[in-house]
């Protein structure tokens, strides 16, 4: 039974690990020998986990840092009045992506559903994009008040004026108010994408 135990962690190491262990059967005893191949082969055996958990770790490294989540919103009845009108599902993406007013519904827009996409995210700043209906921006908002503002809806209502029909978009980096169906490529040079995050 040690023989065979021997051959089969032999064939292991030679299909797996590229290190090939003498065998058993070629050993001069039991003695020294087989000491020796027993400490190689725990050596190689402890080695290889340890590059294997070490490429593992840089994996999930990796993985976890390819995608940043978004800061969460103060106000979760904001969202949830965003979220309503969803028609995303199943993760799907709108193809084109539109934005529209307050009057235009919300959910995955596609060519024959034009629909305005409540799951945007910002290509450039990695925010996802909030929405403000029947309001548009005042003139006087920049760039700074939404770098220090944005998620906080809270603040971001200061610089915001009652405007119906209208809908106001914001990420840290960039921000517009409409009262049509636009598409943003064609349209509107904003670093917007869909990004799909329902799920059914």
């Amino acid at each position: 039974m040690g023989d065979d135990l021997d051959q089969l962690l032999d064939e292991v190491e030679r299909k797996f690990c590229g290190k090939v262990s003498v065998s058993a059967e070629s050993s001069e005893g039991a003695g020294e020998g087989q000491k020796h191949q027993e400490e190689r082969r725990k050596e190689a055996v402890t080695s290889d986990c340890d590059d294997l958990d070490a490429f593992i770790d840089k994996l999930l490294e990796e993985d976890s840092g390819a995608f940043t989540p978004a800061k969460t919103e103060s106000s979760s009845k904001g969202a949830a009045a965003v979220n309503k009108h969803s028609g995303h599902s199943g993760g799907r993406k709108c193809c084109p992506v539109f934005i529209g007013g307050s009057l235009v519904q919300s959910g995955i827009g596609t060519t024959t559903s034009k629909r305005s996409c409540d799951q945007l995210r910002c290509t450039s700043c990695d925010f996802s994009v909030l929405a403000f209906d029947d309001c548009e921006w005042d003139q006087s908002c920049d760039y700074l008040f939404f770098r220090n503002n944005v998620p906080e809806r809270s603040k971001l209502r200061s610089k915001l004026r009652p405007r119906a029909g209208f809908r106001s978009y914001c990420c840290q980096c960039s921000w517009t108010s409409v009262n049509e169906l636009k598409e943003l490529k064609i349209s509107l040079s904003l670093p917007w994408v869909c990004a799909g995050k329902h799920q059914d």
